[in-house]
C-alpha cells in the first residue's frame, strides 16, 4: 500500500470505548469468548482517550492466549485464506487488531472482509482470472444472475478464461483517508497532519482496526457483461414515460420491477438451458460481445421501446455483406422451430393418455420454447442442437408409447462455425455463390469466419 498522503489518524472508535475503568470486566454475552478478559489485559498499547487504547500484538499471541496465531486457515465469507502469519510479507505491517475489532463498548470481536480489498489492492485490478481466485477460491458461493437466471459457476467453460470476461468492473479500494477519521482522536489535527504528511504511519498505528482510519472498502462487482446484467437504460431511453434513473428501485435494472426480465435471452446466451448438461455458451458471447454490440439504436427509433437486435450491429464489426446473415437466421431459426413445434403438436395428440411417453415430450416442449423464447440468433449452434435434440425425443416419446415414429422433422444443416452453413442458415434455400465476390469467400474461410 505503500506511503499515503492522510495517513495521519489514530482512530480506536472500534475498541473498547465505553468501560468505566480500563481494566474492569464487565458482563458480556455468554456466547462471547472473550467474555472472562478484561478490558485492559487486550487494550494495553498506546492510550488515546480517557477510556480508550490500542491493542498490540502481544495482547494477543501471550501465553494462555492465542500464542499459535490462532487458526492455521479461516473461511470468511465464500473466502479461505491463510489464517496464520497472515500479512506477515506485507509492506504494512499487519496485527489481529487491523481485521479482528468491535463496535465501542462490550460487543464480541468480529472480522468482515472489508479490510481484506485494502492489501489486496493489485488483485482487485482482475487483469485475469487467478488474480480474483486468490481469494475467490470456491466459486459455488454464486447462486443466480442480477436477472434471476441460476449460473452455478463452477465448471462453466471460460471461468479459467478470466472472470473479468463477466466482472469487468471491480470498485477498488479507497486507501486514503479522510481528515474527519483524525479527528476522532487527535484534537490537534492540523498539527498531527502536518507532521504526517509524506511519512508511512502505519508502524505509529499498530493494535488499532484498518476501517478505524480507512473507509470501508466496498469491494464489490460494480459492473458486468450486458448478457447476464441488464440495466434498464442500455435499452430504453424512457420506460413509463420516465427516464431510466440510479435511484430506482434496487439496482436500477428491470428485475427491480419486473422478475425474471429477459431470462430466456440470457440463458440462451450462457447456453445454461434444459436438456443441456453443461454450459453451451454462444460463439458471441466467449468473444466478448454484450448485448449493446448487436442491440444499436436506430434513427427514429420509439425512445420507449427496447431496442431490437438489427443489421447495423453486424456491419459494425463485420464486412457489410454480413448484414444479410442475420435475417438467415432469424429465417431458418423460425422454421425449424416450427417444424420441430408441429411435429410434436402430432406427437401430444397421438400420444395423449399414454404417461410413459410424457416425460420425453415435455422435455422436447422445454427446448423448443427455450429456441423460440430465447431467440435462436443470441446462441445459433446451441439451438440448432436443441431442435435437434427435440426432435429426438418426440422419437423416444413414441418408443416409450411402444408406437414406431415417424421421421424426425428435417432440419438441415447444422451451423458449423468456419463453414459455409454458419451463415446459409435459411432451410431449402439454394446457396449462390456468385452473390458474393469471391474475394470475399476466401476471406471468411482464411479467417474462419472473421471479419
Amino acid at each position: 500500500m505503500g506511503r499515503r498522503l492522510l495517513l495521519s489518524c489514530l482512530c480506536a472508535a472500534a475498541f473498547a470505548g465505553g468501560c468505566d475503568r480500563p481494566d474492569s470486566a464487565r458482563p458480556r454475552s455468554p456466547d462471547d469468548p472473550h467474555r472472562d478478559v478484561a478490558c485492559a489485559d487486550c487494550h494495553s498499547g498506546v492510550l488515546v482517550e480517557a477510556d480508550r487504547a490500542a491493542t498490540p500484538q502481544a495482547a494477543c499471541t501471550a501465553s494462555g492466549c492465542h500464542a499459535e496465531g490462532g487458526p492455521r486457515s479461516v473461511s470468511l465469507r465464500s473466502i479461505t485464506f491463510l489464517h496464520r502469519n497472515h500479512g506477515a510479507d506485507s509492506v504494512v505491517a499487519t496485527a489481529c487488531a487491523g481485521c479482528h475489532t468491535h463496535p465501542s463498548g462490550l460487543e464480541p470481536l468480529t472480522a468482515t472482509v472489508e479490510p481484506c480489498a485494502l492489501c489486496h489492492l493489485s488483485e482487485q485490478s482482475a487483469g485475469n482470472a487467478g488474480e480474483c481466485r486468490l481469494c475467490h477460491t470456491t466459486l459455488d458461493h454464486v447462486a443466480e444472475t442480477s436477472q434471476g437466471l441460476a449460473l452455478p459457476h463452477q465448471g462453466l467453460p471460460w471461468v479459467d478464461g478470466g472472470c473479468v470476461r463477466c466482472h469487468y468492473d471491480v470498485t477498488e479500494a479507497p486507501v486514503a483517508v479522510p481528515l474527519a477519521r483524525c479527528t476522532a482522536c487527535h484534537a490537534d489535527t492540523e498539527r498531527v497532519v502536518a507532521q504526517g504528511i509524506g511519512e508511512d504511519l502505519h508502524q505509529s498505528h499498530t493494535g488499532v482496526g484498518c476501517l478505524s482510519c480507512h473507509e470501508g472498502t466496498g469491494h464489490r462487482i460494480r459492473a458486468m457483461s450486458s448478457a447476464v446484467r441488464l440495466e434498464c437504460s442500455q435499452c430504453h431511453a424512457e420506460v413509463h414515460g420516465v427516464e431510466p434513473i440510479p435511484a430506482w428501485p434496487g439496482t436500477g435494472t428491470c428485475n427491480a420491477c419486473h422478475d425474471g426480465i429477459h431470462r430466456e435471452q440470457q440463458a440462451l446466451v450462457l447456453g445454461m438451458v434444459p436438456g443441456v448438461g453443461s454450459p453451451f455458451p454462444s460463439d458471441k458471447f466467449l468473444d466478448g460481445l454484450t448485448c449493446r454490440s448487436c442491440h444499436l439504436p436506430l434513427p427514429g427509433d420509439d425512445p420507449r421501446v427496447a431496442v431490437e437486435g438489427n443489421a447495423d450491429g453486424c456491419r459494425s464489426c463485420h464486412r457489410t455483406e454480413y448484414g444479410e446473415v442475420l435475417e438467415w437466421w432469424q429465417d431458418g431459426a423460425d422454421a425449424r422451430t416450427d417444424r420441430v413445434d408441429a411435429a410434436l403438436a402430432r406427437a401430444r395428440t397421438a400420444l395423449r393418455g399414454v404417461a410413459a411417453a410424457q416425460p420425453a415430450l415435455d422435455t422436447a416442449a422445454l427446448m423448443v420454447a427455450a429456441v423460440r423464447d430465447g431467440g435462436a440468433a443470441h446462441n445459433l449452434r446451441l439451438s440448432h442442437r436443441l431442435l435437434v435434440d427435440a426432435g429426438d425425443r418426440i422419437t423416444t416419446a413414441y418408443g416409450a408409447a411402444g408406437r414406431t415414429a415417424p421421421q424426425p422433422p428435417a432440419l438441415g444443416r447444422e451451423p458449423s462455425m468456419g463453414l459455409c452453413s454458419y451463415c446459409h442458415y435459411r432451410l431449402d434455400d439454394p446457396w449462390v455463390f456468385r452473390e458474393m465476390s469471391g474475394e470475399f469467400h476466401r476471406d471468411v474461410l482464411r479467417t474462419g469466419g472473421g471479419r
